[in-house]
């Protein structure tokens, strides 16, 4: 039997989420409408055990693309400006060396955060990526808000010893 979902809590949830990630109430309010469609139509087709966890990466996924495509066009912008100026090709040596430097950090991030045992990984995109609270973790895994305090810490020291350095 499948379980009630209280829809009205998912739903501000996920608004806060996306709040908290710099989303306005207005662009917060279109990703949930834009998400809940396309969990609609997922549905259509496909069986879906956990609609509100698919609502809330549905929504995520789109807000990541959303800020994609704006800083692309900023992107797109300000080469732009810079043709208009004359002064492409331009670059200071230090933006140069603070983007090989992100993309070093990226790098190291992307391989430190799979390498976590399974619960301290989901523990740790839940409250870094998807700004869940500790005591909002530990509800859905039925874990107590120390224990998921622990794990935290237990990701963010393992990160911490793949950047030292950096």
């Amino acid at each position: 039997m499948a379980a009630l979902i209280d829809w009205g809590r998912v739903l501000s949830h996920v608004r806060a989420v996306l709040r908290r990630r710099g989303c306005s109430g207005q662009d917060a309010d279109d990703l949930i409408q834009d998400a809940y469609l396309r969990l609609d139509g997922y549905q259509r087709t496909h069986e879906v055990s956990h609609p509100d966890a698919f609502l809330i990466r549905a929504a995520w996924n789109l807000a990541i693309d959303a800020h994609r495509a704006q800083r692309s066009h900023g992107e797109t912008l300000l080469l732009d400006e810079e043709l208009a100026q004359g002064s492409c090709g331009e670059q200071s040596a230090s933006s140069t060396e603070d983007a090989v430097l992100s993309a070093e950090r990226l790098t190291r991030l992307s391989l430190t955060v799979p390498a976590l045992d399974m619960r301290t990984r989901a523990i740790f995109i839940a409250h870094v990526f998807y700004g869940m609270s500790y005591p909002e973790i530990a509800a859905v895994l039925g874990l107590s808000v120390r224990v998921v305090g622990k794990h935290v810490g237990k990701a963010t020291a393992a990160l911490m010893r793949r950047m030292e350095g950096w």
